[in-house]
């Protein structure tokens, strides 16, 4: 980048910083997850696994994930983060109960990744093993 680009670059941002705009980048929660809590009737039409985390990030608030799976039929909603109670809600069709349980029972490391969007209009969360 040239000085005449660099100069109209910065006078951008510091024009930006006058009006009080700023760039937000959202929220990013990191957690491992631990150990199972509790569950329901694993025959019922719709089943929730909860585990309790630890955070894996200086940021990172969350001590429980919520893994709800729901009936055939029902429409699944975006997962969520509750601040209030400091737990993610992840959602599946209930088809996906036994993918998401032997990824669970490995003996890896398992983590949970919650992202949001500073104005909420985004979000994405995934269970994550590595390796």
């Amino acid at each position: 980048m040239d000085e005449v680009s660099a100069l109209g670059v910065l006078e951008h941002v510091a024009a930006n910083a006058r009006r009080g705009t700023s760039f937000e980048p959202g929220s990013l929660e990191v957690v491992r997850l631990v150990r199972e809590i509790s569950r329901s009737d694993m025959s019922a039409p719709s089943v929730t696994l909860v585990f309790s985390a630890r955070p894996a990030s200086k940021r990172s608030v969350v001590d429980q994930v919520h893994f709800n799976f729901l009936e055939p039929g029902k429409s699944i909603p975006a997962s969520t983060l509750d601040t209030e109670t400091a737990s993610i809600h992840l959602y599946y069709p209930k088809e996906e109960l036994e993918p998401v349980l032997l990824a669970l029972r490995s003996r890896r490391d398992r983590f949970c990744y919650f992202w949001q969007a500073a104005d909420r209009s985004r979000m994405r969360a995934w269970l994550f093993t590595p390796h």
